[in-house]
């Protein structure tokens, strides 16, 4: 399996590994019992599992020069309007008007790895979510709650994106919602 895997990283080098039927196809194995074998080498350490990928531990995905330029320009950084995100879907219309080879593959490893966070229908980059959760974080220390009012004030988020990330930051394990407003987490301790 490690084989098959070091392969597809010569190969595509901007992808993180396989997912299960790739995989079950290649080694031509059943899905169920292979599943039941990656699960074991996850939780040996042997393997990881991100984002419906297997792969080896600590591989991050290698762009090409012209992917990297497609997702700069796709994606750039808003001076303006710093948090703001980009549709999900125009992302990927954009890949695919681009033809750009391997820039599926590339996007579905960056999702994987965590540069880019797919929340509601936005996309933001990792760097975006770091700072509105430092603000997030440091509010609710302050202030010990927030609600979706304060979130845009802090964040200069409308609520059409505000909502989704304080969900989002829910399910994260950063905040828990009260009836209005968001606490977190450990001030429960």
């Amino acid at each position: 399996m490690t084989e098959q895997l070091a392969e597809r990283r010569r190969f595509a080098p901007w992808a993180i590994g396989l997912p299960l039927l790739a995989l079950s196809r290649t080694l031509r194995v059943d899905e169920p019992p292979l599943l039941l074998a990656l699960r074991r080498l996850v939780d040996a350490g042997a393997l990881v599992y991100r984002g419906d990928y297997y792969a080896m531990p600590g591989v991050q995905p290698e762009l090409t020069v012209e992917q990297r330029a497609f997702f700069e320009g796709a994606f750039p950084p808003n001076d303006q309007d710093p948090f703001l995100p980009v549709e999900y879907t125009d992302i990927r219309k954009a890949i695919s008007a681009a033809r750009l080879f391997g820039c599926i593959q590339a996007f579905d490893a960056l999702l994987a790895c965590g540069t880019f966070v797919h929340v509601g229908k936005m996309l933001y980059r990792d760097e975006q979510i770091e700072q509105i959760k430092e603000r997030l974080v440091a509010t609710l220390q302050q202030e010990g709650k927030i609600t979706p009012s304060r979130f845009c004030e802090v964040t200069g988020l409308t609520r059409k994106y505000a909502i989704p990330l304080l969900e989002w930051f829910d399910v994260q394990g950063v905040s828990i919602r009260t009836s209005d407003a968001r606490i977190g987490r450990d001030s429960l301790s």
